[in-house]
Protein backbone atom coordinates (compact mmCIF):
# COMPACT_ATOMS: atom_id res chain seq x y z
CA UNK A 1 0.00 0.00 0.00
CA UNK A 2 2.76 2.19 0.86
CA UNK A 3 4.75 1.57 -2.56
CA UNK A 4 1.29 2.56 -4.49
CA UNK A 5 1.29 5.60 -2.49
CA UNK A 6 5.00 6.47 -3.13
CA UNK A 7 4.36 5.72 -7.26
CA UNK A 8 1.01 7.83 -6.93
CA UNK A 9 2.78 11.36 -5.19
CA UNK A 10 5.75 10.95 -7.62
CA UNK A 11 3.62 10.70 -10.77
CA UNK A 12 1.50 14.10 -9.04
CA UNK A 13 4.83 15.68 -9.01
CA UNK A 14 6.11 14.76 -12.56
CA UNK A 15 2.95 16.01 -13.84
CA UNK A 16 3.20 19.47 -12.03
CA UNK A 17 6.30 19.56 -13.67
CA UNK A 18 5.66 18.55 -16.93
CA UNK A 19 2.48 20.35 -17.47
CA UNK A 20 2.32 23.65 -20.02
CA UNK A 21 0.84 26.93 -19.35
CA UNK A 22 -2.57 26.99 -21.66
CA UNK A 23 -1.70 30.82 -22.22
CA UNK A 24 2.39 31.04 -22.71
CA UNK A 25 4.19 30.80 -26.21
CA UNK A 26 7.96 29.37 -26.52
CA UNK A 27 9.95 32.77 -26.34
CA UNK A 28 11.07 31.87 -29.84
CA UNK A 29 7.97 31.23 -31.32
CA UNK A 30 6.56 35.13 -29.85
CA UNK A 31 9.56 36.71 -31.37
CA UNK A 32 9.19 35.15 -34.73
CA UNK A 33 5.83 36.06 -34.93
CA UNK A 34 6.62 39.80 -33.71
CA UNK A 35 9.28 40.21 -35.94
CA UNK A 36 6.56 39.06 -38.58
CA UNK A 37 3.93 41.87 -37.47
CA UNK A 38 6.64 44.70 -38.02
CA UNK A 39 7.99 43.88 -41.02
CA UNK A 40 4.12 43.65 -42.57
CA UNK A 41 3.34 46.83 -40.71
CA UNK A 42 6.31 48.34 -42.81
CA UNK A 43 5.33 47.51 -45.63
CA UNK A 44 1.67 48.40 -45.80
CA UNK A 45 1.38 52.25 -46.73
CA UNK A 46 -0.20 54.64 -43.78
CA UNK A 47 -2.25 57.10 -44.21
CA UNK A 48 -1.86 60.62 -42.46
CA UNK A 49 -4.32 61.28 -39.28
CA UNK A 50 -5.94 64.61 -38.61
CA UNK A 51 -5.44 66.44 -35.59
CA UNK A 52 -8.75 64.71 -34.79
CA UNK A 53 -7.56 61.62 -35.16
CA UNK A 54 -9.77 60.21 -38.27
CA UNK A 55 -7.57 59.61 -41.25
CA UNK A 56 -6.93 62.29 -43.60
CA UNK A 57 -8.26 62.43 -46.77
CA UNK A 58 -5.61 62.81 -49.78
CA UNK A 59 -6.77 65.93 -52.29
CA UNK A 60 -5.16 66.74 -54.92
CA UNK A 61 -5.07 69.94 -56.57
CA UNK A 62 -5.40 71.51 -59.94
CA UNK A 63 -3.59 74.16 -61.83
CA UNK A 64 -4.86 76.99 -62.40
CA UNK A 65 -6.25 77.20 -65.91
CA UNK A 66 -4.15 80.44 -67.33
CA UNK A 67 -6.74 83.31 -68.17
CA UNK A 68 -6.57 83.82 -72.09
CA UNK A 69 -5.19 87.68 -72.96
CA UNK A 70 -7.62 90.35 -73.40
CA UNK A 71 -7.72 91.63 -77.26
CA UNK A 72 -8.48 95.28 -76.71
CA UNK A 73 -9.73 95.69 -80.41
CA UNK A 74 -12.30 92.81 -79.75
CA UNK A 75 -13.40 94.46 -76.59
CA UNK A 76 -13.51 98.08 -78.27
CA UNK A 77 -15.81 96.92 -81.19
CA UNK A 78 -18.16 95.07 -78.80
CA UNK A 79 -18.26 98.65 -76.46
CA UNK A 80 -19.03 101.13 -79.06
CA UNK A 81 -21.63 98.56 -80.34
CA UNK A 82 -23.41 98.88 -76.55
CA UNK A 83 -22.28 102.69 -76.49
CA UNK A 84 -24.51 103.07 -79.58
CA UNK A 85 -27.79 101.06 -78.30
CA UNK A 86 -27.77 103.21 -75.77
CA UNK A 87 -27.06 106.45 -77.52
CA UNK A 88 -30.64 107.23 -78.34
CA UNK A 89 -32.40 106.26 -74.52
CA UNK A 90 -29.71 108.29 -73.08
CA UNK A 91 -29.74 111.72 -75.56
CA UNK A 92 -32.79 111.21 -77.46
CA UNK A 93 -30.64 111.43 -80.65
CA UNK A 94 -32.03 108.81 -83.00
CA UNK A 95 -28.78 106.98 -84.43
CA UNK A 96 -28.69 104.15 -86.61
CA UNK A 97 -27.27 100.97 -84.75
CA UNK A 98 -24.98 98.95 -87.47
CA UNK A 99 -26.05 95.83 -87.95
CA UNK A 100 -22.24 94.24 -88.74
CA UNK A 101 -19.64 95.19 -86.18
CA UNK A 102 -17.97 98.33 -86.28
CA UNK A 103 -14.69 99.69 -85.59
CA UNK A 104 -14.16 101.76 -82.39
CA UNK A 105 -13.28 105.17 -84.15
CA UNK A 106 -14.61 108.57 -84.24
CA UNK A 107 -16.54 107.53 -87.81
CA UNK A 108 -18.34 104.70 -86.32
CA UNK A 109 -20.02 107.87 -84.53
CA UNK A 110 -20.36 110.16 -86.69
CA UNK A 111 -21.91 107.81 -88.94
CA UNK A 112 -24.28 106.70 -86.52
CA UNK A 113 -25.73 110.01 -86.18
CA UNK A 114 -25.62 111.67 -89.55
CA UNK A 115 -28.97 111.04 -90.43
CA UNK A 116 -30.26 112.77 -87.24
CA UNK A 117 -27.58 115.67 -86.87
CA UNK A 118 -26.25 115.99 -90.04
CA UNK A 119 -22.30 116.68 -91.08
CA UNK A 120 -20.34 118.70 -88.24
CA UNK A 121 -19.97 122.00 -88.62
CA UNK A 122 -16.93 122.67 -86.60
CA UNK A 123 -14.32 120.87 -85.62
CA UNK A 124 -11.73 121.72 -82.85
CA UNK A 125 -8.72 120.25 -81.44
CA UNK A 126 -7.56 120.38 -77.90
CA UNK A 127 -4.91 118.87 -77.49
CA UNK A 128 -2.59 116.08 -79.12
CA UNK A 129 0.78 113.83 -77.80
CA UNK A 130 3.06 111.80 -79.83
CA UNK A 131 5.47 109.67 -78.45
CA UNK A 132 9.09 108.97 -79.52
CA UNK A 133 11.43 106.09 -78.92
CA UNK A 134 14.78 107.93 -79.52
CA UNK A 135 17.70 104.97 -80.70
CA UNK A 136 18.72 104.33 -77.16
CA UNK A 137 15.76 103.40 -76.27
CA UNK A 138 14.64 106.63 -74.51
CA UNK A 139 11.39 108.45 -74.65
CA UNK A 140 9.97 111.75 -76.08
CA UNK A 141 6.93 113.93 -76.08
CA UNK A 142 5.12 116.06 -78.57
CA UNK A 143 2.62 118.42 -77.06
CA UNK A 144 0.78 120.69 -78.86
CA UNK A 145 -2.60 122.17 -77.16
CA UNK A 146 -4.84 124.61 -78.74
CA UNK A 147 -5.05 127.70 -76.45
CA UNK A 148 -7.85 130.84 -77.37
CA UNK A 149 -6.77 134.40 -76.71
CA UNK A 150 -8.53 137.47 -77.73
CA UNK A 151 -10.57 135.26 -80.28
CA UNK A 152 -7.17 133.83 -81.58
CA UNK A 153 -6.63 130.28 -82.02
CA UNK A 154 -2.94 129.43 -80.85
CA UNK A 155 -0.77 126.42 -81.30
CA UNK A 156 1.84 126.31 -78.37
CA UNK A 157 3.98 123.27 -78.61
CA UNK A 158 5.79 121.88 -75.18
CA UNK A 159 9.02 119.06 -75.63
CA UNK A 160 9.63 117.00 -72.94
CA UNK A 161 12.19 113.77 -72.19
CA UNK A 162 10.92 111.12 -70.58
CA UNK A 163 12.78 110.55 -67.38
CA UNK A 164 11.69 107.49 -64.70
CA UNK A 165 8.24 108.17 -66.11
CA UNK A 166 8.88 111.60 -65.35
CA UNK A 167 8.47 114.02 -68.07
CA UNK A 168 11.26 116.88 -67.97
CA UNK A 169 10.69 119.64 -70.28
CA UNK A 170 13.05 120.24 -72.86
CA UNK A 171 13.82 124.16 -74.03
CA UNK A 172 12.11 125.47 -76.85
CA UNK A 173 12.33 128.98 -78.14
CA UNK A 174 9.62 131.24 -78.15
CA UNK A 175 9.15 130.99 -81.92
CA UNK A 176 9.69 126.94 -82.03
CA UNK A 177 6.91 126.95 -79.02
CA UNK A 178 4.24 129.06 -80.87
CA UNK A 179 2.21 128.40 -83.63
CA UNK A 180 5.32 125.90 -84.90
CA UNK A 181 5.53 125.43 -88.70
CA UNK A 182 4.80 121.82 -90.00
CA UNK A 183 8.47 121.72 -90.78
CA UNK A 184 9.61 122.30 -87.20
CA UNK A 185 7.21 119.75 -85.72
CA UNK A 186 8.74 117.04 -88.61
CA UNK A 187 12.25 117.73 -87.55
CA UNK A 188 11.45 116.53 -84.30
CA UNK A 189 9.31 113.53 -84.72
CA UNK A 190 12.72 112.58 -87.11
CA UNK A 191 13.97 112.06 -84.20
CA UNK A 192 13.56 108.83 -83.37
CA UNK A 193 10.93 106.32 -84.38
CA UNK A 194 6.78 107.39 -83.56
CA UNK A 195 5.65 105.04 -80.39
CA UNK A 196 2.29 105.87 -79.95
CA UNK A 197 -0.37 109.20 -81.51
CA UNK A 198 -2.90 110.62 -79.11
CA UNK A 199 -5.76 113.05 -79.25
CA UNK A 200 -8.52 115.20 -78.09
CA UNK A 201 -10.96 117.09 -80.03
CA UNK A 202 -14.50 118.46 -79.94
CA UNK A 203 -16.98 117.74 -82.76
CA UNK A 204 -19.90 120.36 -83.34
CA UNK A 205 -23.64 120.72 -85.36
CA UNK A 206 -25.90 123.01 -86.23
CA UNK A 207 -28.62 122.52 -83.85
CA UNK A 208 -25.62 122.58 -80.93
CA UNK A 209 -25.05 119.30 -80.00
CA UNK A 210 -21.58 117.80 -79.41
CA UNK A 211 -19.17 114.80 -79.60
CA UNK A 212 -15.99 115.14 -77.33
CA UNK A 213 -13.38 112.91 -77.54
CA UNK A 214 -10.18 111.08 -76.79
CA UNK A 215 -8.59 108.64 -79.72
CA UNK A 216 -5.19 106.51 -79.48
CA UNK A 217 -3.59 105.45 -82.35
CA UNK A 218 -6.85 105.77 -84.14
CA UNK A 219 -9.44 103.84 -81.63
CA UNK A 220 -11.22 105.77 -79.13
CA UNK A 221 -10.05 105.61 -75.51
CA UNK A 222 -13.02 108.19 -73.71
CA UNK A 223 -16.55 109.89 -75.43
CA UNK A 224 -19.00 112.29 -74.51
CA UNK A 225 -22.15 113.16 -76.43
CA UNK A 226 -24.19 115.97 -75.23
CA UNK A 227 -28.03 117.10 -76.77
CA UNK A 228 -29.86 119.50 -74.90
CA UNK A 229 -28.01 119.14 -71.53
CA UNK A 230 -28.23 115.61 -71.76
CA UNK A 231 -25.21 113.14 -72.51
CA UNK A 232 -24.02 110.11 -72.61
CA UNK A 233 -20.04 109.30 -71.40
CA UNK A 234 -17.89 106.35 -71.92
CA UNK A 235 -14.29 105.65 -70.94
CA UNK A 236 -12.05 102.62 -71.66
CA UNK A 237 -13.25 101.55 -74.95
CA UNK A 238 -10.63 98.95 -75.25
CA UNK A 239 -10.67 97.92 -71.59
CA UNK A 240 -12.59 95.17 -69.55
CA UNK A 241 -13.79 98.04 -67.73
CA UNK A 242 -15.61 99.90 -70.06
CA UNK A 243 -18.90 102.13 -68.63
CA UNK A 244 -20.94 103.96 -70.16
CA UNK A 245 -22.76 106.82 -67.55
CA UNK A 246 -25.95 108.82 -68.67
CA UNK A 247 -25.73 112.19 -67.33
Amino acid sequence: MRFYLVLTIIAVSLYLVLKPNGSSIPADVSASSTARDVSAAKDEPSEPASSTGAVASTVTLTAPIATPSVDSNELGRNNIGLMLNKLTECTEIKNTVPLSVVEPTLSSILESVQPELGEPVIRSEDWNTTEITLADGTKRVIRIETVYEDDDIIKRVKHYQVTNQTLVPLELTSEQSTNPSDTFLASLEKEGNVSSRERSERVFFQNGEEVTYTERDGKLVNSEIIRAGKSLKCSDYGQPAFKCQCF
